[in-house]
C-alpha cells in the first residue's frame, strides 16, 4: 500500500463515524462545495477575509499537495445512503523550505461540524505526520482581533510570536512524543474548554 493510500476510522464523542485519509487530487469538486459552504466568520478567521472565491487558481494551491513538503488530510463522512463520501474538514501543513522542521499548519471544519471533535481527529492525525516527516514546529497565523484564542495562545508555553497590524504569528513545538501528549494538542484542548465554557455561561448548559 502506499503511503498516500491509507485511510483510518474515528469515532466521534457522539458516536459519528468518520474516516481520516490524504486529499486527493479527485477531491477537488468536494473541496470547492466545502470552501462554498463556509460562513463569512469561518472563511475569515481561516483565510483572513470574509469571502474565499474557490477559483481554478485557489483550487489548485489548495489541492495540489505532494504529502511531502505540503501535506494534506481530509475527513470525511458516508452519505446518507452510504453511496458517496461528503467532505466534512481538512488539515494540512506547508514546510518552511529555509526551516525545513518548520511548517505552516492550518485545520478547517464545516461550520455545522465545529465543536463536535472534527477538529481534535484531524489535529492528532496531523501531529503524528509530521513526526513522521521532521517537522518539530507548527507555525500558525492568527487575527489580532481574535481575543479568545490570542489570551489562550499567550498562556502555552514553547510560543514564539511574531506581529504585524493585523496579525500574530505564533510557532508551537509539537514534541516528538504522543500526538495526544504535544503541546499543540494542549493547546487545542484549551481552546475547547474555552469554548465550552462560553457556551455555558450563554446557554447555561453544563460545561464537565
Amino acid at each position: 500500500m502506499r503511503e498516500q493510500d491509507w485511510e483510518h476510522p474515528h469515532a466521534l464523542p457522539d458516536g459519528t463515524q468518520i474516516t481520516v485519509r490524504p486529499l486527493r487530487k479527485d477531491d477537488r469538486a468536494e473541496l470547492r462545495r466545502a470552501l462554498e459552504a463556509l460562513s463569512e466568520e469561518t472563511t475569515m478567521r481561516r483565510f483572513f477575509r470574509s469571502h474565499l472565491e474557490p477559483s481554478e487558481a485557489v483550487l489548485s494551491q489548495l489541492s495540489d499537495v505532494d504529502q511531502e513538503n505540503h501535506v494534506a488530510i481530509v475527513a470525511i463522512l458516508p452519505t446518507p445512503d452510504l453511496k458517496d463520501e461528503r467532505g466534512i474538514g481538512v488539515a494540512r501543513f506547508v514546510r518552511i523550505m529555509d526551516q525545513p522542521d518548520v511548517a505552516e499548519s492550518a485545520i478547517t471544519v464545516i461550520d455545522e461540524l465545529q465543536h463536535c471533535g472534527v477538529g481534535r481527529v484531524l489535529l492528532l492525525e496531523l501531529v503524528a505526520l509530521a513526526q513522521k516527516h521532521g517537522i518539530t514546529r507548527f507555525r500558525a497565523e492568527v487575527q489580532k482581533d481574535n481575543a479568545a484564542v490570542n489570551a489562550i495562545l499567550a498562556q502555552v508555553p514553547h510560543v514564539r510570536v511574531a506581529e504585524s497590524d493585523k496579525s500574530a504569528t505564533y510557532e508551537i513545538e509539537i514534541g516528538d512524543g504522543s500526538p495526544d501528549r504535544s503541546p499543540i494538542y494542549e493547546l487545542f484542548r484549551a481552546l475547547a474548554r474555552s469554548f465550552r465554557r462560553v457556551v455555558g455561561l450563554t446557554t447555561g448548559a453544563r460545561t464537565d
